[in-house]
C-alpha cells in the first residue's frame, strides 16, 4: 500500500536517505525543508516529493508538512549549536502537531540507551521524547540506532585522521557498537511501512561491534596507510565525556544477530564493509599524512 510519509531532515544525514528509499518504494513523500533551493531539495522534488518550507519552531509550517500525512518521521538534533533543550523542543513540536494534523502513525528517531537514565544530556533530551510519545494515545515505533559508523567523517574525527590516528574517549580493547546511516535508513523505512506490526515497538540498532584497535586495523586497509588508535580517558573527551563515560561503563547492547536474521533485506554493513564503500581521498582531501 503507498503511503504518505512526513520526512523533516532531508539535507541531512538520515532524513534524506529514508526519503530516498520511500520514493524507491511507490510512497510519496512530504518533505519539510528550510531552504527548499537547496540541490537534495530539488533532486528529491524532481523524484515527486512535496516539498513544505519551514522549520520546527513554526507551528503553521508544522501543520503544512503534516496535512494528509499517513505516517511522520520524527528527528531532532542538539548539534549545530541548537543544545538539548531545543532537540526535545522541536522532537515534542512535530509530534503535537502530527496529532493534530491526525496523523495516524508516528517513527521516532532516538538513541540507544535513551530508554533508561543515563546522565548523558543528548540522550536524556531523547527520553524525555520518548516519554511523552508513551504517554500520548497515538501509534508509534522508536527507532534508537547505536554509535554510527558515519561520524568517522565528522570534521573533529576527520583531523586526526588525517595524521593517521582514530581518537575516540575509549581504550583499545573497549568494544563498540556502530551502525552505518544507510543501515538506519532502510530500517526506518521498514518501520515506517510496517505500523501494523512496529506500533508500540522500541528497536535498538546496530550492526557491527569492534574494538577501537579493530577499527583502526580496519582504517588502515580502508586507507592503504597506518592508522593507529589513541584511547583517551573519558574525562578528557571534552563535551562528550558524559557519553564515552557511559559507553565505558556501560556501553549499547543492540541484539544484532537478530537484526540480521529478522531484517535480511536492510543489508547491515560490517564496519569493513562501510569503510572501504567511502571515498576517502574525497573526504580527507589532498593534505598528507604527517
Amino acid at each position: 500500500m503507498s503511503l504518505t510519509v512526513a520526512v523533516p531532515g532531508i539535507t541531512g544525514r538520515l532524513g534524506g536517505p529514508v526519503a530516498d528509499q520511500l520514493l524507491e518504494r511507490g510512497h510519496r513523500i512530504r518533505a519539510l525543508a528550510r531552504d527548499p533551493e537547496a540541490p537534495a531539495v530539488a533532486a528529491l522534488q524532481a523524484r515527486g516529493a512535496t516539498v513544505v518550507r519551514g522549520d520546527f519552531d513554526d507551528a503553521a509550517s508544522l501543520r503544512e508538512w503534516l496535512a494528509g500525512a499517513d505516517v511522520a518521521l520524527v528527528m531532532s538534533t542538539p548539534h549545530h549549536g541548537i543544545g538539548t533543550e531545543a532537540e526535545t523542543r522541536h522532537a515534542i513540536a512535530q509530534i503535537d502537531a502530527a496529532r493534530e494534523a491526525g496523523v495516524g502513525y508516528v517513527v521516532y528517531s532516538s538513541s540507544a540507551g535513551a530508554d533508561r537514565p543515563t546522565h548523558v544530556p543528548f540522550m536524556e533530551s531523547k527520553r524525555v521524547v520518548e516519554e511523552r510519545l508513551r504517554s500520548l494515545p497515538l501509534a508509534s515505533a522508536v527507532v534508537a540506532p547505536v554509535y554510527c559508523m558515519d561520524n568517522v567523517r565528522f570534521p573533529w574525527n576527520l583531523e586526526p585522521l588525517r595524521t593517521g590516528r582514530v581518537v575516540r574517549g575509549l581504550p583499545p580493547d573497549r568494544p563498540l557498537q556502530q551502525v552505518a546511516m544507510a543501515d538506519l535508513a532502510g530500517f526506518c523505512a521498514i518501520a515506517i511501512e510496517r505500523g501494523e506490526t512496529f506500533t508500540g515497538t522500541r528497536w535498538e540498532i546496530a550492526s557491527d561491534v569492534l574494538t577501537g584497535e579493530e577499527e583502526a586495523q580496519t582504517m588502515t586497509r580502508a586507507l592503504g596507510r597506518p592508522i593507529g588508535y589513541v584511547g583517551v580517558p573519558p574525562a578528557q573527551a571534552g563535551g562528550m565525556a558524559p557519553f564515552f563515560q557511559f559507553l565505558n561503563d556501560e556501553g549499547f547492547a543492540a541484539d544484532i544477530k537478530r537484526l540480521r536474521e529478522e531484517y535480511p533485506e536492510v543489508g547491515w554493513l560490517t564496519f569493513e564493509a562501510w569503510a572501504r564503500s567511502q571515498d576517502w581521498d574525497s573526504v580527507l582531501g589532498a593534505r598528507p599524512v604527517r
